[in-house]
């Protein structure tokens, strides 16, 4: 049987989404990506929440949230997919386990 994903993995999953999707808007407003390459990174990041191991972490329920509110198609900078992500990012802080966005070096990173 697979070990199934803990609660610092589904933080580090959803870290990791969070940052692709913001860093896509940054590169779009900066000129960097043409509306295509930001659509394709975003669209690609709602795919991936509509297959979150759904499993017994200690953030499971706001985790799950967040996967229902992309498999309803929700944009992910909508306000809907933001509040649970914001859901999910309370969630993580309070089992110690951080969310972290970072940005690329071009926009400061």
């Amino acid at each position: 049987m697979a070990r199934m994903p803990d609660t610092q993995w589904v933080c580090g999953w959803a870290s990791g989404l969070n940052t692709i999707a913001w860093n896509a808007r940054g590169l779009r407003d900066a000129g960097q990506l043409d509306d295509a390459a930001y659509d394709a990174r975003v669209a690609a990041v709602e795919l991936a929440w509509t297959v979150y191991p759904k499993n017994r972490s200690e953030v499971d329920g706001d985790a799950s949230e967040v996967r229902s509110v992309a498999e309803s198609g929700a944009d992910y900078f909508d306000d809907a997919f933001q509040a649970a992500m914001q859901g999910l990012n309370a969630s993580c802080v309070e089992h110690d386990s951080v969310m972290i966005l970072s940005t690329v070096k071009s926009l400061g990173g």
